[in-house]
């Protein structure tokens, strides 16, 4: 699948993070840890995965296609990840439009 197939799918049916997992899984072949294993930090970052299951945090220059971002909207602590493309475009599911492709 595309990350594009995505766009305009509902919140209520996959959540910003089942979205990021299941786009990691099946664009790129990469199995990321259950939200339980996920520890938001007070900044806008980008995570990679390492095999071996930890979240590693990378400078924003380095990003690439399958890395997570955090995102805080709103209230300056991060609530919503999204995943970076490789295009560097970052596809999130919001609450009000659905899921989104957006120029970070």
């Amino acid at each position: 699948m595309n990350p594009q197939d995505y766009v305009g799918t509902p919140y209520s049916r996959l959540d910003c993070f089942a979205l990021v997992r299941k786009v990691a899984l099946e664009c790129f072949g990469l199995r990321y840890p259950a939200l339980e294993e996920y520890s938001p930090t007070p900044e806008r970052v980008v995570f990679s995965e390492l095999q071996t299951g930890n979240w590693i945090k990378i400078d924003y220059a380095d990003r690439r296609g399958g890395d997570v971002i955090t995102l805080s909207p709103h209230s300056g602590t991060p609530g919503h990840v999204g995943i970076i493309l490789a295009d560097l475009w970052v596809l999130h599911n919001d609450k009000k439009y659905g899921c989104i492709i957006q120029n970070d």
